[in-house]
Formats: C-alpha cells, structure tokens, sequence
C-alpha cells in the first residue's frame, strides 16, 4: 500500500524517487575507492532521508531507504574493509534504484485508476462500508451520488470496493440472521453478501480494477455524471488493522493525494464520526437518502 505523507502530491513523490535514483546512480558512476564509495553513500543516503520525507511517512521510507544493508553500512569501519567494500555499497544502490523505479511505476498505476483517462479530470472517491455494498449491490448505479456527496454534474466519481469490505462479504456468505435493506425489506445476511459477490464479479471480470457503470439517478438532470466502480486491493505484504472500520479510514487517507476528494459513506454513525475527526468528508445516510 503506498502511503505518502499528508498534503503530499503524487508528482512530488514520484519526482523524490526519480532523483534519488539519479542520485545513486551518480554515486555508482563516480567510481573511486571503497572508502570513497562509502562516504558518497553517507552523503547520498542522508539527502535522500531528507527528500524523502517531504512525501513519505516514517515506515515508507523504512521500506524504500533504511534497508538491513543501510543498517550494516552505518557501523562500517571502511578501514577494515578492501575493495569488496565499494562493491558491497554498489549493490545497495543498484538495488535501491531498482526499488525506486519500481515505486514510480506503482504510483503511475494507482494514479490512473483515479483519473478518467491521461490528462483528464481526477475522480470524486466515494469509499463505501460493507453494509453499503450490502444494501445496495446491484442498485449502486441509481443512487443519486452526485447530490450525497455534493459534487456538480460534470465531476466524475469513483466509488471504491476495498479488499477488507470484499473479505468482510466472504465471510458473511455463510453468516445466520436477517438484515433490512433500504426498502424496508428483510433478506438473510448471506443472500445479500451473496448477491453483492456476484454484482463485484460481473463488475469486475477480467484484470482491469475500474469499470464505468451506466449510472442511472432517478432526478438526473440533462447532464449526467461520469461513475466508476473502483477495486483497491491490498498488496500480499499488507498488514490489516484490528478492526474492519479502522482499515477503511486508514484506506480511505491513503487515497487522498490519488483523487479530487474522498468522502466516506455509511449508516454507521461511529465510522463517520470516526472519519470526520480525522479530517475526511464523511455523509451519514438515512434509509430515506438512499431509497
């Protein structure tokens, strides 16, 4: 999961690593000693710390910068080492360019799902609970999203499906007890997970994470907006948080520097509340909103 750092762009952090890379590029191409290599890796791996932090939190740049190899390099006496030393600092580097571009490449990717097409609009994220997916499954494309989240006709809008909300669905397929959808009506609890698995599937049936849905309000007006279905999936290495709710705030910051504005929607009042305090849009449905 990428995660920059607050009031961070995309182009900042992709410019960061781009440099970086440069950098350490540099200092292999500079040759010399292996004293020599190792005083130029100081110098670069300070600046790069420095860099770094204008679009990175702490634990990001654990994992681009202060490798295990960075670690060993700081307690280094050069002295006692001959020329396997600069060899051993050229793999490090070689290494970190490598993981520098493989950054860039990554922030391209999940930049695009946000963005309508290359130069165009960035999308409005809606981020939706799993009673959302739930309640509305097949019907996501009727809700007059536009007016919910307060956003003019010609800005388009993203509605993100997240890996926790599609275990949480898995999980509810053999779950007991009823639940009550918009309309009043009363469904067990692993129909509705069921009927929202199969929607996410025709949604989503080959490689591609976003699909454009015929969005259909029932007051649209002459113009109608542009509405996507957009997966977030974890990455393998991803470590959840303990609650099913904390994992969706926390999702919901890190697509903050990828889209025009993120707004998190449910019938949970403490998910709101919880998203409000940490500074993200938040809309508290009532069964009357949304029917």
């Amino acid at each position: 999961m990428i995660r920059l750092s607050p009031g961070a762009s995309v182009e900042s952090a992709k410019e960061a690593l781009t440099t970086a890379a440069r950098d350490a590029g540099n200092v292999i191409g500079a040759g010399g000693t292996g004293v020599d290599r190792f005083n130029g890796y100081l110098d670069w791996a300070v600046t790069q710390e420095r860099r770094l932090a204008n679009a990175y939190s702490g634990a990001a740049i654990d994992d681009l910068l202060r490798t295990r190899r960075y670690w060993a390099i700081q307690t280094l006496s050069p002295a006692d080492y001959g020329s396997s030393l600069g060899r051993f600092i050229e793999l490090e580097l070689t290494d970190r360019i490598r993981e520098f571009e493989a950054e860039v490449t990554k922030l391209n990717e999940a930049a695009a799902l946000w963005q309508e097409h290359p130069n165009g609009s960035l999308l409005n994220c809606v981020v939706l609970d799993t009673n959302m997916i739930m309640g509305h499954a097949t019907g996501l494309a009727s809700l007059d999203w536009t007016r919910m989240i307060d956003r003019r006709p010609h800005e388009p809008i993203g509605l993100a499906t997240l890996s926790v909300v599609i275990d949480e669905l898995d999980s509810l397929k053999t779950a007991s007890g009823n639940m009550t959808n918009v309309a009043g009506e009363s469904y067990p609890r692993r129909s509705l997970a069921q009927r929202a698995l199969n929607h996410l599937n025709k949604t989503f049936p080959d490689k591609h994470r976003r699909t454009q849905l015929e969005y259909t309000p029932a007051d649209a007006g002459p113009i109608v907006p542009r509405l996507y279905q957009v997966l977030v999936l974890d990455d393998l290495d991803h470590t959840r948080l303990p609650t099913a709710d904390a994992e969706i705030l926390d999702r919901a910051l890190t697509l903050e520097p990828f889209t025009q504005s993120v707004t998190v929607v449910s019938y949970d009042t403490n998910l709101i509340f919880t998203a409000r305090s940490l500074g993200l849009e938040a809309k508290l449905l009532n069964h009357d909103e949304a029917s």
